[in-house]
């Protein structure tokens, strides 16, 4: 369920991605990788900080049809982005996180321009949300083309 103060961004076509270059090995996640990834970002909720995702978890996700993708650097997964199925038609860029100490670098652009171009090559439109005060992340979406949905149906 989505926060009713989120904004919402879509891209309808490939034509409208950005281009951008990928410098890291981005591939999907497994349940190990993702826990380790977890564990550098240090998530506030405790649960998963310290027990990563159980397997019960990972399987619920990945019968929504979530993918998780992994940026690696140094053989250390650093940043995330999933893929989530709202709908037959729009798929959404979700959950994007870097750990802290790989901030500012390009990371997140990096993974959701690879997760949008996914989506789009699945002949889905890409949507993407954040909160209005996350300015990080609405400049990751903005200079990838995303345009704010207006249209909230």
């Amino acid at each position: 369920m989505r926060n009713p103060e989120e904004i919402i961004f879509e891209i309808n076509n490939i034509s409208e991605l950005k281009e951008y270059k990928l410098n890291h090995k981005i591939e999907l996640a497994n349940r190990h990788s993702f826990n380790k990834h977890l564990r550098l970002c240090k998530p506030i909720h405790k649960r998963l900080f310290f027990k990563g995702a159980s397997q019960k978890d990972w399987k619920s996700w990945l019968n929504e049809g979530t993918e998780y993708y992994l940026l690696f650097i140094d053989d250390k997964p650093v940043a995330r982005c999933a893929i989530e199925r709202y709908s037959d038609a729009a798929w959404e860029a979700a959950d994007v996180k870097t750990a802290l100490n790989y901030r500012n670098k390009g990371l997140s652009k990096e993974v959701v321009s690879f997760v949008t171009r996914k989506i789009l090559e699945q002949g889905r439109t890409a949507t993407c949300s954040t909160m209005p005060d996350n300015y990080a992340m609405l400049k990751v979406i903005e200079s990838l083309g995303y345009k704010r949905k207006h249209d909230y149906d």
